[in-house]
């Protein structure tokens, strides 16, 4: 499942991408693509998310 992915925890991601913590992270991500970053990684076409209304 891991697909060339790094495993890195999402606290470390979150730190990363400039949050100030995960909960602001996944809301954010939530927000924008519908789903939780770990409903995201178990979606199967990960691209057609992106264009599907929920």
């Amino acid at each position: 499942m891991n697909q060339g992915i790094s495993k890195e925890n999402l606290t470390t991601l979150s730190y990363r991408a400039g949050y100030s913590d995960q909960s602001h992270l996944i809301r954010e991500f939530k927000k924008n693509i519908g789903l939780t970053p770990k409903q995201y990684v178990k979606t199967e076409n990960k691209m057609a998310v992106n264009f599907i209304e929920l």
